[in-house]
């Protein structure tokens, strides 16, 4: 689709790269899952396990929190149409 301009004449300014949220919140759980592992097959923590378990529980909660902001964030002209409209 080409950019078309807009009523001033300038270029239509391109819509930003889908952020896969889901995909990193999968991959951010996984290290913490695998954090779980090491820990659970040596007895205890090291610092480096420990580490990996906080970053990966920490970077699981931000990718919840900015997905859901996302998810929500999409302007009304671009929602799915079929929805009740407010009377």
């Amino acid at each position: 689709m080409p950019d078309r301009p807009d009523v001033t004449g300038r270029p239509r300014a391109t819509p930003k790269q889908v952020r896969r949220w889901g995909i990193r919140l999968v991959a951010f759980l996984v290290l913490g899952l695998l954090a779980l592992l090491i820990s659970a097959v040596q007895g205890f923590y090291t610092v480096l396990s420990f580490t990996m378990l906080v970053v990966g529980l920490g970077g699981a909660a931000v990718c919840t929190a900015l997905g859901l902001k996302t998810l929500y964030d999409i302007p009304p002209d671009q929602r799915a149409r079929g929805r009740p409209r407010d009377l």
